[in-house]
C-alpha cells in the first residue's frame, strides 16, 4: 500500500502544475474558435477538467475520463485544431502518462495472496502433523526433502539397491518434484562410482506431443529438461502400429506444413542469436514424421473406401464468423445425421470393414467415437443422437450419479412419500418419468376420488415402510408396485435409469444411517442434486455391460492412450482463449520459467495465451491419432484461434476466405478430402431387434431329502453311545431337536402311548421362523405386563388369533394359548 501512495502522489504532483496551465489552452482556444467545436465541446471539456480537479483532491485508481483519455491525449488535440499548430504542452502527453500508469497501480492483492498462500501451506502442515496425517503430495515433498537433506545420498543408494531398474511410462505428463527425486535416486553422471553406474538404469517414456494434463500438474518442461540431460541416449519408436496408412500419411502432413511455419508445429521453436548454434534449445520439439504399418481392414461406406480423413466445410463463404453456440448446433446436428446414415447402412449391408482377403466385419455403434472437449459439447451431440435413435455413453470421470435426472424424479417420489396427504407432493410424484403414468390414467385418477384415496392410502403405506424399514425396501415396495423396471427396460436408456436408481437408493439407504428422519434424508438429497458435483467414486455413475456397445462420447483427455475404428471430431474448432479476469494468471517467461500474476500485463497474457494454444496443438495432434480407420473434422470459421486454425493458418479477420485457405493447407495431400457439412435429416437408425426365447424350467419329477439340517453339537450326539452309529434324519418337528435334559422324558418309544398326544411345545413347528414368532409374542407380553395379562388371558387370545391367521398356523391357536398361559403362571426358583 506505501508503494501504490506514493505512485499516486507523484502522478498527482505532476498534476497540480498541469491542469491549471492545460485549462487555460483548452478555454482560450475554444473562445477563440481555433478548435472544431463539435470534437470539443465545452460541456464535455467541462466534465472532463472537474473529474482531474476530484482527483487532484483525493488521487486513486477510480478516475474515469471516458472519451476524454482520447480527446485530452497528444492525437485527440491534433484531429480538432483548425488553425496553426495544435499546442505542445507537457499535460497533453502525460495524459496518455495518467491512464497506463493509473491502469497499474502497485497492487497489493498479489503480495496478500502470496502471503496467504505460504500461511496455509504452513498451517496445512502443521494440522497434518499433529494428527499424524499424509497425503500423497505430502508422501513426495518429504521423500524430495530427505533426498536432498543430509543423508540423501545414503538414502539414494537405498532405495537404488532396492530397486536398481525404474521404469517411467508416460513420462511426459510428470512433474519437476517427481524427476528432481528420480534424478536424485539415478544421476546421470557418477563420478567416483562408475562401476555401480553400470548396474542400475532409469528409463523414461514418454512422448511430448502428447502432454496434454498441465491442468493436474504435469509439466512438458520437465520432459525437455531431462530429454536435454540425457542428449545421445535417445531412441525413438519411429512405426505406427494403430492407424491406416492414409491416415497416419494425412496426420503426417498437416503437422509438416504447420512445422514450416516461424512457431514450428508444436509452438516451442525459439528467434533467438544464442540458439542458432544448439537446435535443440532453438526447437526442442519438432516433429517428425511416423511411418505406418498399416491395418488388415478398410472402411467401405456406400460399398466406397472412405478418405481416411475427411474435413466438414461450410457449404458457402460467409461474411462473419459462426458464434460458438451456433457451431454447436449445425455441427451437432450434422454429424448425427451423418451417424445415423452410415449405421443404418451397415444393417442394409452397404457399410462395413472388408480385409485383405475378402471377410467383411460389419459396422457396430460401438466402433464409433465422439471426442469432444467438454460436458456442454457431449451433451450436445448425445441430444441429437438421440433423436436419431442412435444410443450413446458419455463416458466422464467425474459424472455423478445425481446430477442425473433420475435423482430429481427419485427426489418428487421420496418428497411425497414422506408427506402423503399432500395432494400437490403427490400428484408432482405420479407425473415424473420414473412412475410414468400416461395421460388417460392421470386424467382417471383426478376424476373418479376413489381411486385417488386408494393411491393416497398406498403412499401412506410407503411412508409407514419407510420409517419402519428404511428408504430402499420401501423404494423396491414401490418399483414393483408400478412395475417400474419392465416399462423403464422398454425405453432407449431404460437400463441407464434403472441403474440409477436403484445406485441412488443404495446411497440413500446408506446415508440415512446417519441421518434423523424423512425430511433430513430429503436435504441430504437436495443439497447434493443442487451442487451438481463429482463426488467421491461411490457417486459416480456406475459402468454397464451395454455401454460397451453404444457410440462412445468421450473426452480427447480421457481417450488418451485408447484406440476407436472411427473418430468424429465435431467441434475441433472450438477453443477457450486466456480469461483475463481469472486470476492468478499462470505464464512463462523467456526463460521457460513458471510466473503467476494478479495483475497481468499485455505481455503476460500473450504469453499465457500462447502457452494454451501450444496445449491446445498438442491435444489436436492426440485426437487426430486416436483413429485406426477414418477420422472426420468439423471446421468452420470461429472468433477465437484454434489448434486446428493454427495448423491450417487460417485467421479469424477474414471468414470469407475460410474456404480457401483450407484448400490452399490441405489441397496437396490424396489423403484428406474436404466435403459440404453432411445435410440434417432425421432419419433415425432402427437396429435389428432381438427376439428373446422364453424358456420353461424343467419340472422335478422325483423326490429328495432333505440331507443337511443346522443344529447343535448336543442334538448330533444325544443318541449316541459307546457303540451307536449317528443315523442322519430330516427334523421336521421340535421333538427332533430337543436340549439333552428334556430328551429324557421322551428317551424311549415304550414310555409313551402311541395314540397320546404330545404337548404343544414338542409339536410346534421348527426353524427360525417359529422361534422368531415365539419371541415376538413373549416381547409383546412383557410389553404389557406380565401380570396383565395373566389376569385378562383373552387378550393374549386375541393377539395369537391375529398372529397366527397371518403364518397359517389357526389350528394351534388354542394350544399355544394354551401353553403361554400355563408359562405365565410358572415358578421359578431362583435358588
Amino acid at each position: 500500500m506505501a508503494e501504490r501512495d506514493l505512485q499516486l502522489k507523484q502522478l498527482s504532483g505532476q498534476w497540480q502544475h498541469w491542469l491549471p496551465e492545460m485549462t487555460d489552452i483548452l478555454q482560450q482556444a475554444i473562445a477563440e474558435k481555433v478548435v472544431n467545436g463539435r470534437q470539443l465541446q465545452q460541456r464535455y471539456l467541462d466534465n472532463w477538467l472537474q473529474k482531474l480537479q476530484s482527483w487532484l483532491q483525493n488521487p486513486d485508481a477510480n478516475l474515469d475520463l471516458g472519451s476524454g483519455w482520447h480527446r485530452l491525449s497528444p492525437d485527440g488535440i491534433t484531429e480538432c485544431w483548425k488553425q496553426g499548430s495544435p499546442p505542445n504542452h507537457p499535460a497533453f502527453a502525460g495524459i496518455v502518462q495518467l491512464q497506463h500508469a493509473l491502469q497499474n497501480l502497485a497492487e497489493p492483492r498479489q503480495a496478500l495472496m502470496q502471503h496467504a498462500a505460504s500461511w496455509l501451506a504452513k498451517r496445512i502442515q502443521t494440522e497434518l502433523k499433529q494428527q499424524a496425517l499424509m497425503g500423497f503430495d505430502d508422501m513426495l515433498l518429504r521423500l524430495h526433502q530427505a533426498l536432498h537433506g543430509q543423508q540423501g545420498a545414503e538414502l539414494a543408494r537405498l532405495i537404488r539397491s532396492q530397486y536398481p531398474v525404474a521404469l517411467i511410462d508416460e513420462f511426459q505428463d510428470t512433474d519437476p518434484i517427481q524427476y528432481q527425486i528420480f534424478s536424485a535416486i539415478y544421476p546421470e553422471h557418477v563420478s567416483q562410482q562408475r562401476a555401480e553406474a553400470e548396474q542400475y538404469a532409469l528409463l523414461l517414456i514418454g512422448d511430448p506431443k502428447q502432454a496434454i494434463y498441465a491442468f493436474r500438474g504435469a509439466d512438458i518442461y520437465t520432459y525437455l529438461k531431462a530429454k536435454h540431460a540425457t542428449t545421445g541416449r535417445h531412441y525413438t519408436l519411429d512405426t505406427n502400429f494403430r492407424s491406416d496408412a492414409g491416415l497416419v500419411s494425412a496426420v503426417n502432413y498437416i503437422f509438416e506444413q504447420a512445422e514450416q511455419r516461424a512457431g514450428g508445429a508444436f509452438l516451442f521453436r525459439q528467434r533467438s542469436e544464442h540458439h542458432e548454434r544448439d537446435q535443440e534449445k532453438r526447437d526442442p520439439l519438432p516433429f517428425q514424421a511416423v511411418k505406418a504399418k498399416g491395418t488388415e481392414h478398410r472402411l467401405m461406406i456406400a460399398q466406397q473406401p472412405a478418405p481416411a480423413l475427411t474435413a466438414w466445410l461450410p457449404d458457402n463463404e460467409t461474411e462473419k464468423v459462426l458464434s460458438r453456440q451456433a457451431y454447436l448446433e449445425q455441427y451437432a446436428s450434422a454429424c448425427a445425421s451423418f451417424i445415423a446414415l452410415i449405421l443404418q447402412q451397415a444393417l442394409s449391408g452397404t457399410t462395413y470393414f472388408i480385409a485383405n482377403n475378402g471377410d467383411t466385419v460389419p459396422l457396430k455403434p460401438s466402433d464409433i467415437a465422439i471426442l469432444v472437449n467438454n460436458q456442454h459439447e457431449a451433451q450436445a451431440i448425445r441430444r441429437q443422437l438421440a433423436q436419431r435413435q442412435v444410443r450413446s455413453v458419455y463416458l466422464s470421470d467425474r459424472e455423478s450419479v445425481y446430477s442425473s435426472g433420475i435423482a430429481t424424479d427419485l427426489q418428487l417420489i421420496l418428497t411425497a412419500c414422506a408427506e402423503p396427504e399432500q395432494d400437490s407432493l403427490l400428484r408432482s410424484a405420479i407425473g415424473c418419468r420414473i412412475i410414468g403414468l400416461s395421460l388417460t390414467e392421470l386424467d382417471q385418477l383426478q376424476q373418479h376420488e376413489l381411486q385417488w384415496e386408494q393411491l393416497c392410502l398406498q403412499f401412506k403405506t410407503y411412508q409407514q415402510q419407510w420409517r419402519r424399514f428404511g428408504v430402499l425396501p420401501m423404494l423396491r415396495s414401490l418399483l414393483f408396485d408400478f412395475a417400474i423396471p419392465a416399462r423403464l427396460r422398454l425405453s432407449v436408456d431404460g437400463e441407464r435409469a434403472l441403474t440409477d436408481l436403484l445406485h441412488l437408493a443404495e446411497l440413500l439407504q446408506q446415508a440415512a444411517q446417519q441421518l434423523d428422519g424423512e425430511q433430513a434424508l430429503l436435504r441430504f438429497l437436495a443439497e447434493h442434486i443442487a451442487q451438481q458435483t463429482s463426488g467421491d467414486s461411490e457417486q459416480q455413475k456406475v459402468r454397464l455391460e451395454s455401454d460397451a456397445e453404444l457410440v462412445q462420447v468421450v473426452t480427447i483427455h480421457k481417450s488418451k492412450g485408447l484406440e476407436y475404428p472411427l473418430v468424429f471430431l465435431p467441434f475441433i474448432c472450438a477453443a477457450r482463449p486466456v480469461n483475463a479476469r481469472q486470476l492468478p494468471l499462470s505464464y512463462r517467461d523467456e526463460a521457460g520459467a513458471r510466473c503467476f500474476s494478479y495483475q497481468p500485463d499485455h505481455q503476460a497474457l500473450a504469453a499465457a495465451e500462447r502457452e494454451r494454444l501450444a496445449e491446445d496443438v498438442r491435444k489436436c495432434y492426440v485426437a487426430l491419432t486416436r483413429a485406426k480407420y477414418a477420422c472426420w473434422l468439423g471446421l468452420a470459421p470461429l472468433a477465437e484461434q484454434s489448434a486446428i486454425s493454427y495448423l491450417l493458418a487460417t485467421t479469424p479477420e477474414t471468414p470469407d476466405n475460410f474456404l480457401a485457405q483450407v484448400s490452399a493447407a490441405w489441397a496437396a495431400c490424396p489423403a484428406i478430402e474436404r466435403t459440404s457439412l453432411p445435410a440434417v435429416s432425421m432419419l433415425g437408425y432402427q437396429p435389428e431387434q432381438q427376439h428373446n426365447l422364453t424358456a420353461e424350467a424343467r419340472t422335478i419329477s422325483h423326490q429328495f431329502r432333505q440331507l443337511w439340517w443346522v443344529a447343535s453339537y448336543s442334538a448330533l450326539t444325544r443318541q449316541l453311545g459307546d457303540n451307536s452309529v449317528l443315523v442322519q434324519g430330516a427334523p421336521e418337528r421340535a421333538t427332533d431337536k430337543l436340549l439333552p435334559e428334556l430328551y429324557s422324558e421322551l428317551q424311549s418309544d415304550s414310555l409313551l402311548d402311541e395314540n397320546e398326544e404330545l404337548a404343544i411345545q414338542y409339536q410346534f413347528a421348527a426353524g427360525p421362523q417359529a422361534g422368531t414368532f415365539l419371541h415376538g409374542i413373549l416381547e409383546w407380553i412383557g410389553l404389557q405386563g406380565f401380570a396383565h395379562i395373566s389376569q385378562y388371558p383373552q387378550l393374549l387370545a386375541t393377539e395369537l388369533t391375529k398372529r397366527c391367521q397371518l403364518r397359517g398356523w389357526q389350528a394351534e391357536c388354542a394350544a399355544l394359548h394354551q401353553w403361554l398361559i400355563q408359562l405365565l403362571h410358572s415358578r421359578f426358583s431362583l435358588t
